[in-house]
């Protein structure tokens, strides 16, 4: 007899335990539903603003490589020899190319000697250009303009600007737009538990 009275003790204070359970699982769903009202109309926004960067960016990606890739074919009939002595100078360049690179691999620091050299004459191409008006290490800058400069917005740009958005839809906007969810549904869990005494 104590027995069944220390069972029937037990069940009722389990009771007790359960609504309280339930009690503390509609307060989380209520709170839930609550920051989800708050929170995901701010969510929502952010991504519309998202959506409309990465947009834009990708029209100005595209209107401006297709703008310098129009320049580029209307020029080519004029740029074509600048091209051809460009590329000369790239294959005769392969070789002090190739003795830094193996002078590097021996640990000799060949990659400063080739920056230091390239800034001396950088300097002196820059006087060059300020009191004589020629270039010793670049083409003018008229056919720089026509043949090889265009403003446009780069692929490491835009991928770089795809990464931002990625990053924003990941932290602030899905916390933005579920975490509500996730209080809503603990409370949920929290009253199924109490239930299945």
């Amino acid at each position: 007899m104590f027995a069944a009275i220390g069972r029937f003790i037990k069940k009722v204070g389990r009771i007790f335990v359960a609504i309280a359970q339930i009690g503390i699982g509609m307060a989380e769903i209520v709170a839930g539903i609550g920051r989800e009202l708050g929170e995901a109309p701010v969510g929502l926004y952010l991504t519309w603003v998202q959506v409309v960067i990465f947009i834009q960016t990708l029209w100005v990606f595209a209107i401006t490589n297709f703008s310098c890739a129009m320049k580029m074919m209307n020029n080519a009939s004029y740029c074509i020899f600048f091209y051809g002595l460009d590329a000369f100078g790239q294959m005769l360049y392969m070789i002090p190319r190739l003795i830094i690179f193996l002078l590097d691999l021996f640990g000799l620091p060949a990659y400063k000697w080739e920056t230091s050299f390239w800034e001396w004459l950088e300097k002196i191409d820059k006087w060059l250009i300020d009191n004589i008006n020629i270039h010793i290490i670049h083409f003018p800058k008229s056919i720089r303009d026509t043949c090889f400069n265009c403003r446009r917005l780069k692929p490491t740009a835009f991928v770089s600007k795809a990464i931002t958005s990625a990053d924003a839809i990941k932290d602030p906007i899905i916390p933005l737009l579920t975490g509500g969810i996730g209080t809503s549904f603990g409370g949920l869990n929290r009253i199924k538990n109490a239930l299945s005494f």
